[in-house]
């Protein structure tokens, strides 16, 4: 997927910094976040229906 960190925050609903702190692994996403994350990675197109919300 090539999305940049802003855009990608925004359509998980949270801020950059959070996902900085997710993938440098001091902090986790709750399990909303860590489901979408994973439907986002299995299905990339997951991402431009999201935007269509």
């Amino acid at each position: 997927m090539n999305l940049s960190r802003g855009l990608f925050a925004g359509y998980l609903r949270t801020n950059v910094r959070t996902l900085e702190n997710w993938e440098q692994g001091r902090a986790k996403p709750n399990a909303q976040a860590a489901l979408l994350i994973r439907l986002v990675q299995r299905y990339p197109d997951t991402v431009r229906r999201l935007a269509e919300i």
